[in-house]
């Protein structure tokens, strides 16, 4: 009995070791992806005059959910706003949009909050606003990720090696 409890703390110990170490890894792949696809359509900003919604849903995205998603809120004629809104409450769960912090998700409300709303160069300079302040967000959050993965996960393993010798 106490073989079989040992094992389940060392189980445990190191499963939320690797959770955490797993949610730096989410959170900095969810920057990188979103960073991506706002290039994307910066880019085709450029050359297309398609409408916001119609640009979205032609460009080849990382996080396809997301894009889908806001693509047909808008098109059901609501603002860029309020389509951002009601898409981060229907895919937070579902995308990587999920292990995006408080300060990825202001960057992102900022940039909703005036996209679609001026001429193209304005839009533009929006994206790389957005691009520039989540790019010093995700260099940071990149090395704090190479730096803790490892760390969260071996203290895991050797608090659960720890705890199973202290039950036996």
């Amino acid at each position: 009995m106490k073989w079989l409890a040992a094992a389940f703390a060392f189980s445990l110990c190191t499963l939320i070791g690797y959770m955490k170490s797993n949610k730096l890894s989410s959170r900095s792949n969810a920057i990188s992806q979103l960073l991506h696809d706002l290039r994307q359509i910066g880019t085709q900003l450029e050359y297309t005059s398609l409408p916001i919604g119609e640009l979205i849903k032609r460009i080849k995205t990382s996080i396809p959910e997301l894009w889908e998603q806001l693509s047909q809120s808008l098109s059901q004629g609501k603002s860029t706003i309020e389509a951002w809104h009601e898409t981060v409450e229907l895919c937070e769960e579902d995308t990587l949009l999920g292990a995006l912090e408080e300060e990825e998700m202001k960057v992102l409300n900022d940039f909703f909050s005036t996209f679609g709303s001026s001429d193209k160069n304005s839009q533009k300079q929006n994206i790389n606003t957005a691009c520039t302040q989540l790019e010093s967000i995700f260099a940071e959050v990149d090395k704090d990720s190479k730096k803790k993965q490892k760390a969260f996960f071996t203290v895991g393993v050797l608090t659960g090696i720890a705890l199973a010798i202290l039950m036996l």
